[in-house]
């Protein structure tokens, strides 16, 4: 266990060079909790299997405009899609603002 100046000099050095976390380990599951190891420092960063990417506050804000999305393109077809290739019926892009459906 390093002595409290030690510490505080790790805690000084890791404000002022963060690790990048570019060496990741596989996607692990544990406890149905999935998530990747920094193998520099032992950081865990949260992980979708579905998207396989790591869960940051941009794909969170990515996926939940993704969903409402898919939600708009299966209202306005009466039909599931991915979301990823809108087909509409008089080929006009869609918009989702604020939870409502606009197409453009």
């Amino acid at each position: 266990m390093p002595t409290a100046p030690r510490r505080f000099v790790n805690f000084i050095l890791d404000l002022l060079f963060p690790c990048d976390h570019a060496q990741e380990s596989w996607p692990q599951t544990r406890d149905g909790r999935t998530y990747k190891s920094c193998l520099r420092c032992g950081n865990e960063t949260e992980y979708d299997m579905q998207y396989m990417c790591n869960i940051t506050p941009a794909f969170l804000r990515w996926k939940k405009k993704h969903e409402a999305k898919k939600l708009a393109l299966e209202a306005l077809n009466g039909s599931s899609n991915d979301g990823l290739r809108p087909v509409l019926r008089d080929r006009e892009p869609i918009r989702v603002l604020d939870g409502e459906v606009r197409v453009a």
